[in-house]
């Protein structure tokens, strides 16, 4: 009776060990490459025997005068090219690590469940720099400025310069109607002298560029010789304390160097199953049609512009950890079920070992190991029906107390409708929910199943055959969970949080969400009559709607709040403030509420 306590006791605790808690569920990373919106930078790297091929999304509102971006190569002009395309590539990817670690953690619940009675503890302008007035006037020299390349499309001009002076580009800048920042004079000098080009771009039709944003995107496409894959991040420290998302893609592995005043950088790896190259970028990818595995590298920064004090650097290629995961990833139905026969026969191995001490063949204990695919009330009848053939075992196993040896398996559940009797329901109302729920559980799978079993053990004629079964079961999820928590420590899966509100008044949100550093809200009126000037306020950001009709509903986004859904976080808690006022009564309301969930 001692062993089969202890039996039960071990079984308890590799199941309460695997329990997720109830808050989270797991998936694996997702990635969309896109144009964001005019607040950001995104931009896609293509490097190939020491070329460079940038190519950056041109989003802004065009309002005012003088609108310009500017960003250093670090190649000489004879070196480099640019051009303007009306195409950004749009590519959707998955995680390879991640999605490796969740077929991981499924494979272990899938383990659990084979051996029956655990299942019941189971179930922007890019670098903006000024603002004026004037007119722009071509010009090949100027003050120490040289023109070496010009494009214009969609109501935009790139032009691609080289400078032996700050002050030849301030000239240059303003004989173009462009305030130039004291900050980035002192950013340019920088570059002076060590063999830079700058590429500068301003809007000369407004209502061209728009056009060219509504029929699809606006891109720069600057191509250069460098030793190593590049990024300018340098000139976006004259913002100070502004934090400008930056989203930069690359394809292949590479690792970006990081330095330690980036407050929030990440960088993660993508595959893309199939990716359709648009005809005008087919140059770009250096292949026609349809690119099958595609894989590429995103590395996000999100910090005070401030602390951008370099540009970014990348070296290429990336850990083991990583080509692994890019190669098994894909194979992951294979892997699934290699790991699930690899600890079933070890189990099997060892417990056959130890229980027969040789009277069963290697051979025979993997085929038995192998049964554990039919879980553990098809690895019994196989074993019973391998293990009956065999003389040398001949020989029932000791009855006693076989009536009340199972008894460990149902002692949880007693315990449970006792608790049941004894607490209030009103009282412990989560509790007794909570016992129902594995009671039920375990009337429906739990008694067939151990009945099931119970025949199969008690129909062996064999000796040690309990025994064995025992241990193989237990070594087998001790195995498991071993192997697969080893395995997912180097690829975990992704976690996310399970999203939800509480509190507010009469408008209520319907539905929200958050991507990329941006929340999206949906809200209800239920005041039962028209509301009007609704503010809402987040995170020190204020929206407004006009008004919400009776039973309407309204929306607003908040764009890149502060410390919000940065790289690092896999969740999101904000306070939310409503005011509105009623339409009737002419009455200022307000109400508040927390929002809640994954980034």
């Amino acid at each position: 009776m001692k062993k089969f306590v202890f039996f039960f006791l071990t079984l308890l605790l590799v199941s309460c060990v695997h329990g997720d808690g109830g808050g989270y569920y797991y998936t694996y990373g997702r990635d969309t490459l896109y144009p964001l919106s005019e607040s950001s930078q995104t931009a896609l790297i293509n490097y190939e025997d020491g070329v460079e091929d940038l190519l950056i999304s041109i989003r802004t509102n065009p309002e005012g005068d003088g609108l310009f971006w500017i960003f250093p190569v670090p190649s000489n002009p004879e070196d480099s090219e640019i051009e303007l395309v009306e195409e950004f590539p749009q590519i959707s990817g998955y995680e390879p690590k991640s999605k490796l670690g969740l077929e991981i953690k499924n494979t272990r619940d899938l383990m659990y469940l084979s051996q029956i009675y655990p299942s019941s503890f189971l179930m922007n302008p890019l670098f903006i720099v000024g603002r004026g007035g004037g007119t722009y006037q071509e010009s090949r020299k100027d003050n120490g400025i040289s023109i070496h390349q010009s494009v214009e499309k969609s109501g935009v001009v790139s032009q691609l310069i080289s400078c032996r002076d700050e002050g030849g580009l301030s000239n240059y800048l303003s004989g173009k109607g462009f305030s130039v920042p004291e900050d980035l004079k002192s950013v340019v000098e920088e570059y002076i002298g060590e063999n830079y080009s700058f590429v500068v771009s301003w809007i000369t039709n407004k209502e061209e560029y728009r056009e060219g944003l509504e029929e699809g995107d606006i891109a720069l496409r600057v191509k250069f010789s460098t030793e190593k894959i590049f990024y300018p991040l340098k000139m976006t420290s004259i913002y100070g304390e502004e934090r400008i998302p930056i989203h930069v893609y690359v394809l292949g592995r590479v690792t970006p160097e990081l330095y330690e005043d980036i407050e929030y950088g990440s960088v993660n790896y993508f595959i893309s199953n199939e990716y359709e190259i648009p005809s005008e970028l087919s140059s770009f990818f250096n292949a026609d049609g349809t690119i099958k595995g595609l894989k590429y590298s995103r590395v996000r920064i999100y910090t005070e512009s401030i602390n951008l004090g370099e540009d970014l650097w990348f070296s290429e290629g990336v850990s083991n950890r990583i080509l692994l995961a890019d190669y098994l990833a894909p194979l992951t139905p294979i892997i699934n079920i290699l790991f699930f026969a690899l600890f079933s026969c070890l189990a099997s191995l060892v417990a056959g070992l130890v229980v027969y001490r040789g009277k069963v063949s290697l051979k025979e204990l993997i085929f038995l190991g192998l049964s554990n695919f039919l879980t553990l009330i098809g690895f019994s009848i196989i074993a019973s029906r391998v293990l009956s053939k065999k003389p040398e075992l001949a020989g029932r196993e000791e009855k006693k107390n076989r009536r009340i040896w199972y008894i460990p398996f149902l002692l949880p559940f007693a315990i449970m409708i006792i608790l049941l009797i004894i607490v209030g329901y009103p009282i412990y109302y989560d509790l007794i929910q909570f016992a129902l729920y594995y009671l039920f559980l375990f009337i429906i799978f739990g008694v067939p199943v151990l009945f099931l079993l119970l025949i199969s053990l008690n129909l062996a004629n064999i000796s040690g055959f309990r025994t064995y079964v025992i241990f193989f079961s237990i070594l087998f999820l001790v195995l498991s969970y071993a192997g697969t928590s080893f395995l997912l420590e180097v690829y975990p899966p992704q976690e996310v949080g399970f999203g939800g509100y509480s509190g507010f008044g009469q408008i209520k949100p319907t539905s929200f969400g958050a991507t990329e550093m941006e929340l999206y809200i949906t809200l209800t009126n239920g005041v039962g009559v028209r509301v009007e000037d609704v503010e809402v306020f987040v995170e020190g950001d204020t929206e407004y709607i006009d008004s919400i009709p009776a039973g309407g509903k309204g929306e607003v986004a908040f764009l890149f709040l502060p410390d919000f859904c940065t790289p690092d976080d896999l969740s999101y808690d904000v306070k939310v403030n409503v005011s509105y006022t009623n339409s009737v009564t002419g009455l200022n309301h307000g109400g508040s509420g927390r929002l809640w969930g994954p980034c």
